[in-house]
């Protein structure tokens, strides 16, 4: 008779929100000295008139039922040498979710980072960007398992465009949120951001690892009748709530 085994997990999460209407940097790290906060508050990037690109962070723990919206202008008709990536969230080494707007097909799309690797999850129409001056509204939704929307919203928009949804819950934590521009010389002061609004919930790791007599093997099943499964079954005899992940079995 085939057996199943239910784990019940508690987990901990802590809520993340901040909006920013960039009347300051003071909240931010990373290439500050290229940015600039201009006349009517918006976030604008001034950098020296080279090949180049420029990144600020900011500390964010929103993943887990997670809104990220902001006011993106490119004051030129973006490439692949010119665009915007925001970093919805990230750990210490850029692992995580970020926004590409901008590229060779002109469009909107979300991506995970894993391992120097950038993998597409959301590819967005064509050419919604092939415009001489980009301004838009972005909007990216996660909900508690994992599932992700993007939206945008250009200037000439009644109302957000959707551009697709996936499935991905490789990472439950973040630790910063940020905003990236990769320009050639003619388009070092041509990005601008505004109305940043972040909101979500960060998993915090409250499992512990199991310790000599936490676990026992209670019974095991290797040669079962046609049509059925082999399993083993574990017991968790200790008071604690336990991470199982990285356990092995052997002989």
């Amino acid at each position: 008779m085939k057996k199943l085994l239910f784990l019940i997990f508690y987990p901990f999460c802590l809520l993340a929100q901040f909006n920013d209407d960039f009347s300051t940097l003071e909240n931010w790290t990373g290439d500050t000295d290229k940015f600039e906060i201009d006349s009517i508050e918006q976030l604008h990037l001034s950098a020296e008139a080279l090949i180049d690109k420029a990144i600020i962070w900011r500390n964010s723990k929103a993943l887990i039922n997670g809104l990220w919206q902001i006011d993106v202008t490119m004051d030129f008709n973006p490439s692949s040498s010119n665009y915007t990536q925001i970093h919805l969230s990230s750990d210490s080494v850029a692992n995580g979710y970020f926004i590409k707007l901008g590229g060779a097909n002109d469009e909107v799309n979300l991506y995970k980072r894993q391992d120097g690797q950038s993998i597409k999850l959301i590819d967005g129409t064509d050419d919604l960007l092939d415009l001489d001056s980009v301004a838009l509204s972005l909007l990216v939704e996660r909900d508690s398992l994992g599932l992700w929307q993007l939206s945008v919203k250009r200037i000439s928009d009644n109302d957000f465009l959707f551009q697709g949804q996936c499935f991905d819950d490789s990472y439950l934590t973040s630790q910063q949120f940020g905003i990236e521009c990769v320009y050639t010389k003619a388009r070092s002061d041509k990005f601008y951001f505004d109305n940043l609004r972040v909101e979500g919930y960060s998993f915090v790791d409250t499992f512990l690892y199991p310790q000599a007599n936490d676990i026992v093997i209670n019974e095991v099943l290797f040669n079962p009748i046609d049509g059925d499964n082999d399993f083993v079954e574990i017991i968790n005899r200790s008071t604690k709530t336990l991470c199982l992940k990285g356990l092995q079995l052997g002989n």
